[in-house]
Order: structure tokens, then sequence, then C-alpha cells
């Protein structure tokens, strides 16, 4: 590096040109179409670096790059997918713009820029000992692709797991769960001119929206140490045919995150109550269910990323990380990456060019180390 705690003009453009081409490939989920952006972070590492690197076919569209340097006991994982451009953006999604003190571009932050970061350090001092894990599934929830990780050979001996999701570099131990369900509210057709003759179906699930709200407001006094104000959300919502009929259905989506050590069931069964008094023909269906996540790491562990420019600032995240899955699987696990969450899942989606430069510098020292 230019020299103590800087990054030179030539490292910061090697971070932001490989970010732009990560930004200019599309890896929306949905659809999921990953094989481009698993090629390029594949052909990248096995052309400036000696990794041993693997594609790790996991289905006909789904898949991990793995790449192992030495003998490691601990990983770094970063997922390539995004989630799909919504709203109008300012500057195409998939054009990176820079400004003086940002950087825009759908996963810019939620985490291409991790990405580039961590590829432009490899490129620049690849470490002894250590495995990364790249995976394009992450935004569905459902944790496929690092499951199936989890029950391969290459898991076997690593200790401990470095998830680079947004934290502002923050070294993240605990965040929340994550349960989506889907309510289905059934009515009876017919025409709108004579709404009596028929049973709304949206009307229905608009009166159990505001049960849910009533029954947030309940939770949400809910805490787990640091964690706290368990949400619900309603996010998805369809229903009806035409503006003259009286629609004979709704569906919508419940996006509910939990606390570390709730037990699903529990949450499923506290909403099957409520809609069984409001309405017992409606349907609840479960979606995606994932723990949170609450971990204990060593502080030599900690003291080693401090070291390397982590903070310890913050140590819960309110949104849901595939390092849940990584814990549980017996792995000492943290979450810790440059952004900030606030601009994930966003319209004109950024990173700050500090964090850019920050993370860069975490991953170049711990090369260093490892």
């Amino acid at each position: 590096m230019a020299g103590s705690g800087e990054v030179s003009v030539r490292e910061t453009r090697r971070v932001l040109g490989i970010l732009k081409d990560l930004i200019s490939i599309r890896s929306e989920n949905p659809p999921g179409g990953s094989r481009e952006i698993l090629g390029y972070v594949k052909s990248f590492i096995s052309t400036h670096t000696r990794a041993r690197v693997v594609y790790q076919r996991v289905s006909k569209t789904r898949g991990n790059v793995i790449a192992v340097f030495g003998n490691p006991h601990i990983l770094l994982n970063a997922h390539l997918d995004t989630v799909p451009a919504a709203g109008r953006w300012k500057h195409g999604p998939f054009h990176m713009v820079r400004t003086p003190k940002r950087v825009y571009g759908l996963g810019a932050t939620d985490v291409k820029g991790a990405v580039a970061a961590m590829l432009a350090a490899l490129q620049q001092r690849p470490p002894q000992n250590l495995m990364f894990v790249f995976n394009a599934d992450e935004e569905d929830g459902l944790g496929e692709s690092i499951s199936y990780f989890l029950d391969s050979a290459y898991a076997r001996r690593i200790e401990h797991a470095i998830v680079t999701e947004p934290t502002r570099c923050n070294i993240v131990t605990s965040h929340k769960g994550l349960y989506i369900f889907q309510t289905v509210f059934r009515g009876k057709a017919a025409h709108a001119s004579e709404p009596h003759q028929g049973v709304n179906a949206i009307e229905k699930a608009a009166g159990f929206i505001r049960v849910l709200q009533k029954y947030h407001d309940r939770i949400k006094k809910r805490r787990y140490g640091n964690l706290r104000n368990p949400t619900i959300s309603v996010d998805v919502i369809t229903g009806g045919t035409k503006s003259n009929i009286v629609p004979d259905t709704c569906r919508f989506e419940i996006d509910r995150r939990t606390l570390p050590g709730v037990d699903h069931r529990q949450a499923a069964h506290e909403i099957r109550v409520l809609l069984k008094r409001y309405d017992p023909t409606a349907r609840l269906k479960v979606l995606c269910s994932q723990p949170g996540f609450a971990s204990t790491v060593s502080q030599k562990f900690m003291d080693m990323l401090v070291s390397c420019g982590a903070h310890t600032g913050c140590s819960v995240a309110n949104f849901w990380t595939e390092g849940a899955l990584f814990a549980g699987a017996g792995m000492k696990t943290v979450v810790c990456g440059p952004g900030s969450s606030r601009q994930a899942h966003t319209t004109d989606e950024f990173i700050e060019q500090r964090e850019l430069k920050k993370a860069y510098q975490l991953y170049h020292r711990l090369f260093a180390l490892l």
C-alpha cells in the first residue's frame, strides 16, 4: 500500500475497475442466473493467483466458486447475486457511476463492493492459508448453495468464517432470523355493480393486515441482548381479476424477522392462531425459514480482525445473513464487510469510496497474516 493508512491511486483504480466489471454482469435473483459472474470470479482468481480454484456444482442453475490457499482453517464468504433492480434509477443499475465520494450501481453495497476489494487485495498479495467461498443465491434466503458447501469435504477443517455483508466493517456476532409466509384468502366473485352478491377477498386480506399490525406492536417489545424490535412486514400482495369483478382470491407475503433462539414453529403457530380466529378458511404457507444468529468467537480472533482495520462499534444487525448457516455448522462466525445495509436493496444503490478503501486495507492486512 502507498503508506500507513493510505490506499494508492493505482490500488483504488484496481478496486474500481473490478467493481465496474462486477456491476456490469447481471446477477439478479430472481431469476437467479449466475454462471457469468461465477465464471468471472473463478477466472480472475485462477489468472492472478496460484490458488486451487474449483467450481462446486450444486444444481443445473446453482454453484459455488471455491478458492483454496494452503491448508486453511478460516474462510471468507461473499455472495455474487443481487436483488432485482427496482424503481427508476437516476443512473443505470448495471453501469457503474463514480462521484467524488460514492460509487453507484446495483450490488455496489450488497456485496459486489466487498468482492471487488477482496479480489484486488488477492491480486496484490495472496494469503498463504485461507479459503474463499463465492455463491450466487443468497438473496432468495434459501441457503441452498452454502448448505451444499457445508455438507462437502471442503468445509471439514474450517474453524472460522467471515461473511462479508455490509456492516461498515463492524464485527457483527448476532443478527435476526428470517421467516416468510404466504397467506391466501378466498372470497366469492360477483359483478362489481352488486358487491353484496360476492365476498371481497382483498377486503378480507386488508382486515388481516390490520390484525398483523397489532401483533407487530406486541412482539416488537421483545429483545435478545442488544438485538431488539423483531418485525413483521407485508411486502407482496396480489388479488383480483378485473376492475368490474369482486375479487375471489387475494394472497400476500409476510416477512417476519425473529430474534436469535426463537423457535420458528412457535412463531408460525402465533400467526396461525391469529389467522384461524380471523378467517378459518384462509391458508398459510411457509416459503422460507432461516434461524437467527448468535456466535461466540475468541478474543484472539477479534483482536486479529481489529488489527487489520475492522471495528467493534456495533455487534448486531437487523438483517439476515448466511452467517447463520456457517454458525449452525459449528464454525465460529462473524459478519464483517464494507458499506451500509441502508443502501442495500434500494434504488440508486451506492457504496462510499472510503468504505471500499477501508475494505481493501482490511483484506490486504488480513492476507498478510494468514
